[in-house]
């Protein structure tokens, strides 16, 4: 059991994730997800060698990280797994004053965790958040 840093060497389990949880546009193509776990850095959560959680992040290394992907398998929550990882990362990155992470309003669960956990919401900090919606 243990959290450690992984690549594309798991990106069966992965992608497995992926589908599971139905986050449906990482799967529609198997080489983009591997170009797009290249261009971030992800850490996994392990049970008796098993991927069950992943988290995916960017970073500059010195001010900004911005958490992209939290997944845990389902049978697998309520059981802090999620918390470890976040906790995980803002311990090796300690040094960064802004972190980040977007989540949909509608996902009480998501939002109720991420509070829990010490996360605000940027209207708690009369901050507002944008969102480009390109091609």
């Amino acid at each position: 059991m243990g959290i450690r840093k992984i690549d594309n060497k798991y990106l069966d389990d992965i992608f497995s994730l992926y589908e599971l949880e139905g986050w449906t546009s990482y799967t529609k193509e198997k080489e983009s997800l591997k170009r797009m776990l290249e261009k971030s850095s992800t850490i996994g959560f392990f049970q008796n060698d098993i991927l069950i959680g992943i988290l995916r992040f960017l970073t500059d290394g010195e001010h900004l990280l911005y958490i992209q992907d939290l997944i845990v398998k389902k049978e697998n929550r309520r059981q802090k797994i999620a918390t470890q990882l976040i906790n995980n990362l803002l311990e090796n990155y300690s040094n960064i004053r802004n972190i980040n992470l977007i989540t949909d309003s509608g996902s009480l669960e998501a939002n109720k965790f991420y509070q829990k956990i010490g996360f605000t919401n940027l209207t708690n900090l009369n901050l507002n958040g944008y969102y480009y919606i390109g091609n």
